[in-house]
C-alpha cells in the first residue's frame, strides 16, 4: 500500500489581468509562477522589500502625495440637522373660497405627491 501525502499546497485567486501578467513575466524569465509569487510575497512580508503599487494611477498618486501638500480640509459638524428642502408653501382656505370639498381635494392630490 502507498502513503498519500499530506496536501501542503493552498491556492489564492487573482483577477485575470493579473495572472496573465505574472505568466508572461514568468515565461519571460524562465521560472516558475509559483516560486515568483511566494519569492514576492515572503519578501513583502519580511520586510526585505516594498511592493510597488499594483495600477498605474496608484503610482501616479503615490508620486503626487509626495511632492505635493494637500491642504487639510475642515468640517464644521452642527447639533441641529440643515434643512435642505424648503418647506413647501402654506395651503389657505382663502385660496379655495370658490371651491367645495371635493375640488379642494382633487387640487390638493394633483399638485402634492403623497
Amino acid at each position: 500500500m502507498t502513503q498519500q501525502k499530506k496536501q501542503t499546497r493552498r491556492s489564492i485567486s487573482v483577477r485575470g489581468d493579473i495572472y496573465d501578467r505574472v505568466h508572461k513575466y514568468c515565461q519571460d524569465n524562465d521560472t516558475s509562477m509559483s516560486s515568483f509569487v511566494e519569492d514576492r510575497i515572503l519578501n513583502y512580508l519580511d520586510g526585505v522589500e516594498d511592493l510597488p503599487p499594483r495600477t498605474e494611477v496608484e503610482k501616479v498618486v503615490t508620486v503626487i502625495e509626495k511632492t505635493i501638500e494637500v491642504p487639510q480640509v475642515s468640517v464644521e459638524v452642527r447639533d441641529e440637522p440643515v434643512n435642505l428642502i424648503p418647506p413647501p408653501p402654506q395651503i389657505k382656505r382663502d385660496n379655495f373660497n370658490d371651491l367645495d370639498e371635493k375640488q379642494i381635494r382633487e387640487e390638493i392630490r394633483q399638485h402634492f405627491t403623497f
